[in-house]
């Protein structure tokens, strides 16, 4: 894309790029303080142990997913909030099966759901995207203090003149200033560059009231031949 498709765009006049070195904090493993004690505790459950490996297996899961589980992964993709009846009547199989096969999925780890959050219905309208130069003893504590403050969902160490980058989300200009002049201030930063984003043009998933939650089903990446990529 960078060499081929942007060059006919003319509408595009530089780039920059960069490569993610380390990954502080994942969008996914975002966590607001708008949940009470009691909700928090009634919606977590205890983390599944994912089967080890198998030591002939390539894969990151050692586990090959069969025709009935992939037949539930493609059923969940669009709709993870579907029942045990409505897949087993989507794929065929009896619902006893469907239940066996799906509490299998989440107790060895490969089956993940996630809520996906639009955060202005938690009275957070603001996205900024933050590019940051830190110097190179101050990047890991960086980095983890950025992960570790509740508006930030993103934050990775990364190539380039601005090693650190983070993207948060704020209920308005105010907390944002306070965030860069007061939160940042101790963290070793000589350099800020701050966007807001206007307007999202295109999101994986794109959040929303009517998005289903995500299903998420992790199993050994198929073989390729060699010649073919």
């Amino acid at each position: 894309m960078v060499f081929r498709q942007l060059p006919s765009t003319q509408a595009v006049t530089s780039l920059e790029s960069a490569t993610i070195l380390h990954v502080f904090r994942l969008t996914s493993e975002w966590r607001h303080q708008v949940l009470t004690t009691p909700e928090r505790v009634a919606l977590t459950r205890a983390r599944p142990v994912p089967l080890a490996a198998a030591p002939d297996s390539p894969g990151p899961y050692g586990i090959d997913t069969d025709a009935l589980e992939q037949s539930l992964i493609n059923a969940l993709t669009p709709d993870a909030r579907l029942t045990a009846a409505a897949l087993a009547a989507c794929i065929g199989h009896p619902e006893t099966t469907v239940r066996r096969r799906i509490a299998q999925l989440t107790a060895q780890g490969r089956l993940i759901t996630q809520v996906i959050v639009d955060p202005r219905r938690l009275g957070l309208p603001i996205e900024a995207k933050l590019l940051l130069h830190v110097a190179p003893d101050h990047l890991a504590a960086a980095g983890q203090a950025l992960a570790d403050h509740p508006a930030v969902h993103g934050a990775f160490a990364t190539s380039g003149p601005s090693n650190l980058h983070a993207a948060a989300y704020f209920p308005d200009l105010t907390a944002l200033y306070d965030f860069l002049s007061r939160d940042l201030s101790s963290l070793g930063i000589s350099h800020i560059e701050t966007a807001i984003v206007s307007r999202a043009i295109k999101r994986t998933p794109e959040p929303g009231p009517a998005r289903p939650a995500l299903a998420v089903a992790h199993h050994r990446p198929a073989r390729v031949r060699q010649d073919e990529g």
